[in-house]
């Protein structure tokens, strides 16, 4: 009786965590193998955890990587100021030594981004490049061992958090915004042309400046 509750137990919790892991690799909330299927939408909420699959997986020709300021640049903004699409791979805090993961993902694209922007601030400058300052990172989701991927696929607070969140906000049609997602400073809220000749002309300058190194 004993042997058969162990059995029914064990058999009910594979069960789960095996629903779980299809759940996960269907729906893909983190874009860690594909871009979303069955004509969802992507649900973009947590940079430092879906930046890897976006960088990985997503179609664009320019990427910005940066830290908190970077995070204010308009989506839209960058798409006219660069020509094509363009896809933040942003998050608070962040560090140039972080910003190597996604560098590395990006140099291992079959098609590399033609334009990638950095933002240059004192604190990025001040801020020490031999280490993470975010103790959390997700390093699994960036790096090739596909043998740490089960800290993706088995992870109940993904399947919930995620896979589930991004159905539902498909569902209920409540997709956050990726044009204006992590801007925090109001002042960003002014007119869209203004916005896009300050951005155009920023870019332009540090563009055309780098290229005369």
């Amino acid at each position: 009786m004993k042997k058969r509750f162990i059995s029914a137990f064990l058999i009910t919790v594979a069960v789960i965590l095996l629903s779980a892991m299809t759940v996960t690799i269907l729906i893909d909330p983190l874009f860690q193998y594909h871009k979303p299927w069955f004509g969802l939408k992507p649900v973009i909420t947590n940079e430092r955890y879906q930046n890897a699959g976006i960088a990985r997986n997503f179609d664009f020709d320019n990427a910005v990587i940066g830290n908190s300021l970077a995070e204010n640049f308009y989506v839209s903004d960058l798409n006219m100021a660069l020509g094509g699409e363009t896809v933040k791979l942003t998050a608070s805090g962040s560090s140039p030594f972080e910003w190597q993961y996604n560098l590395s993902i990006l140099s291992k694209r079959s098609t590399v981004p033609q334009k990638i922007i950095f933002n240059l601030d004192c604190v990025t400058l001040l801020t020490p490049t031999d280490r993470l300052e975010y103790d959390n990172f997700p390093i699994y989701l960036y790096d090739d061992n596909k043998m740490n991927d089960v800290n993706y696929l088995l992870n109940l607070e993904i399947f919930y958090n995620y896979s589930f969140n991004s159905v539902w906000k498909n569902h209920d049609n409540s997709i956050p915004d990726y044009d204006s997602f992590q801007i925090w400073d109001e002042t960003r809220t002014q007119k869209k042309e203004h916005r896009f000749l300050t951005i155009h002309l920023i870019l332009m300058k540090l563009l055309n400046t780098l290229s005369s190194i």
